[in-house]
């Protein structure tokens, strides 16, 4: 009976059973295992957050442009070759509108220059875009033709419309339109409306701008 128990403090001085070292590598295991994970959430928490921080900064760039541009329109009248009166130059559609404004970049030569916003199809789903070209003195390039620089302010879009809101002919007060062309005069307001697909994060808060001129 007396010798059994140096044989016992034998065996624990020898070292670890093999039982011993499973159950601590099964700890060891489950401890990496919970602190890879909590790496991975974390870092995955801080990309989303990154990413949502610059989106949020894109589309604040877009909307400052934008509004800019929209206050700094230039109601040009133009003599109508069609018909008889004046037309402002200015084309208002749905997914496209076209005016005429100071360049939209700094770094551009002074003048007065066509400026287009477009809300097309692109691979990934629609993009808004702008682009602009410097224009002759008489503005009778007034065209969607020519070398057009152009810069993406908005992709991987659901869809996009454009309304303006003014008083056409025979309209007793102003309210919102879906097309604003061959008027006499450049609508009260101007708003950009756009969409992400559901599983986007990033929201465009609907952008109202209001020019700045009246038509002369």
């Amino acid at each position: 009976m007396t010798s059994s128990a140096p044989d016992c403090r034998s065996r624990r001085d020898s070292g670890f059973t093999l039982l011993e070292l499973l159950i601590a590598i099964s700890i060891l295991a489950l401890m990496f295992t919970l602190l890879t994970g909590g790496i991975r959430f974390g870092v995955a928490a801080w990309q989303k957050g990154s990413d949502i921080g610059r989106h949020a900064g894109e589309i604040r760039t877009a909307h400052r442009l934008l509004r800019r541009q929209i206050e700094q329109l230039r109601p040009v009248v133009m003599q109508s070759e069609r018909r008889r009166g004046r037309r402002v130059a200015f084309v208002g559609e749905p997914d496209t509108l076209r005016f005429i404004a100071p360049p939209p970049a700094q770094s551009a030569p002074p003048g007065i220059y066509l400026i287009q916003l477009a809300i097309a199809p692109a691979p990934d789903g629609k993009r808004l875009a702008l682009f602009w070209r410097r224009l002759q003195p008489d503005h009778a390039d007034f065209t969607e033709d020519g070398d057009l620089k152009s810069v993406v302010l908005g992709q991987g879009l659901a869809g996009g419309v454009i309304d303006y809101f003014g008083r056409a002919r025979g309209e007793d007060v102003p309210r919102w339109h879906r097309r604003w062309v061959g008027r006499e005069a450049v609508p009260e307001l101007i708003r950009i409306r756009l969409t992400y697909p559901d599983d986007d994060d990033r929201q465009w808060p609907d952008l109202i701008a209001a020019p700045q001129l009246g038509a002369r």
